[in-house]
């Protein structure tokens, strides 16, 4: 744990005694990851080794700090969620355009360059590199790759902020100020009583809005070929789905509307239709065929599935094989819950029970743990799981019904990526990954408070 974000700790906690707080609706959402981590605690109790258990748990603190941080200082954050989330979003791009550039170097310059540089993470060179997914130099390339998963949605809710409720059928409205002080709209399209000065103005605006798009498109165009090329089987496929909700959604906002009056709605769905087509099958088809880095990744996972259902995976160097790790993982996972059903093994034992049920394999494969709700049911039992499920379940339902669409999307989408991820990951286990969960999960919470809401209004009373 950093200085950094001890110094956030012992600040909030100041902070709350200063000024208690009550909870309101939005605040109990903080609960969650609170009540997962009492869970696991719980666990700790009935696990045969509490000392390691103990230690597991302490690494697992995040669950408490980051929600109690962004709840102390929640008005802070709903002020600053812009700034917040274009400083993600443009350290992520930065982070992405770097891993791209070193894609791109030969192997020797990219090896050298990592050992030199103290930051760096080392460079593996392996004879079959894009097989296994291409150089991350900053964190661990999975982990990275649902960072700027995020990033992307992120960015497609700024789009939908500044431009969405802006169509281009329409005449720009402009903020400008009353001698009151207070912000008014004002239409500033160009006519007859429009002065030199307002068609100046609507010219700047436009210019400024036209070079925000053109930044924003060329943020997720480096955001998308990194997150191709660095070959995350399972966070392409959660990006690819949870996408479905920003194009649905981004349809139904721009073109259905203005589609509907030249043509009826049937056709209008055929539209719908086949755009879904050509971004589940046609695109990802081309992706496969066209480019080297993600042909020969998902090209790798075809043929070790081969090799195992066929028995010839001895004959390889099959401890690398990551989707023979990943079935095992499933399957021994499973073996201890079927045994553990309701408690799980407790959070102290669970390596320990994956120690054995791996021995029984014979393969010496080290323990994997390949998806974050077996991992929880098999350490904590049910009581965790349901806990973990309602966290996801629950946030998705309350980011479904705000009112701004927006930020009915990017919450959305946002737990979908994430769910999915759990199902084939455990980043969770980790604490780049926890953080990166949390903190994105915490911030957009937070700007639920800025959208009023009538079902969320009628639980709080």
């Amino acid at each position: 744990m950093s200085i950094a974000f001890v110094g956030l700790i012992i600040l909030s906690i100041f902070s709350f005694f200063q000024n208690r707080k009550l909870f309101s609706f939005t605040s109990r959402l903080f609960i969650f990851p609170v009540a997962l981590f009492f869970s696991l605690a719980i666990s700790l109790f009935y696990s045969s080794d509490f000392t390691k258990g103990l230690d597991i748990l302490l690494s697992q603190i995040e669950f408490l700090a980051i929600p109690f941080i962004f709840w102390i200082n929640q008005s802070l954050v709903t002020k600053r969620f812009q700034d917040y989330t274009q400083l993600l979003i443009n350290a992520t791009v930065i982070a992405a355009f770097i891993t791209f550039i070193f894609f791109l170097l030969p192997i020797d310059l990219t090896q050298y360059i990592a050992a030199n540089v103290p930051l760096l993470k080392d460079y593996i060179v392996h004879e079959k590199a894009l097989a296994f997914g291409v150089y991350s130099p900053f964190t661990e390339r999975l982990q990275f790759s649902y960072l700027i998963g995020v990033a992307i949605f992120l960015q497609l809710w700024v789009f939908f902020e500044r431009f969405g409720s802006h169509p281009s059928s329409c005449p720009l409205p402009i903020a400008i100020e009353t001698p009151e002080g207070e912000k008014d709209s004002a239409n500033l399209y160009l006519s007859k009583e429009n002065s030199i000065v307002s068609f100046f103005r609507r010219s700047k605006v436009l210019k400024t809005l036209g070079h925000q798009k053109i930044a924003g498109l060329i943020k997720i165009m480096v955001l998308f070929i990194t997150l191709l090329i660095l070959g995350a089987r399972g966070a392409q496929l959660s990006f690819l789905v949870a996408s479905i909700t920003w194009i649905i959604g981004g349809y139904f906002y721009f073109i259905y509307p203005k589609l509907l009056k030249k043509v009826n709605a049937f056709f209008a769905y055929a539209f719908l239709l086949v755009g879904l087509t050509f971004f589940l099958i046609i695109a990802p088809f081309f992706a496969y065929k066209k480019i080297p880095a993600v042909k020969v990744r998902y090209d790798q996972m075809r043929w070790e599935i081969g090799t195992f259902q066929d028995g010839t995976f001895k004959n390889y160097e099959y401890i690398h094989f990551t989707s023979i790790r990943r079935l095992l993982s499933w399957k021994n996972s499973w073996r201890i819950i079927q045994e553990n059903l309701i408690l799980g093994v407790g959070i102290g034992d669970y390596q320990m029970a994956m120690d054995k049920e791996y021995a029984k394999d014979e393969l010496g494969f080290p323990v994997n743990t390949q998806s974050q709700f077996l991992y929880y049911w098999t350490a904590a039992g049910l009581i965790s799981l349901l806990i973990f499920i309602s966290l996801l379940g629950y946030t998705f339902f309350v980011f479904f019904r705000q009112q701004s669409f927006a930020l009915k999307l990017l919450g959305s989408s946002f737990i979908v990526f994430y769910s999915l991820i759990f199902l084939f990951d455990a980043p969770l286990n980790f604490q780049v990954g926890a953080m990166t969960f949390l903190i994105i999960y915490c911030l957009l919470i937070s700007k639920i408070n800025q959208q009023p809401n009538n079902f969320i209004n009628s639980l709080s009373s």
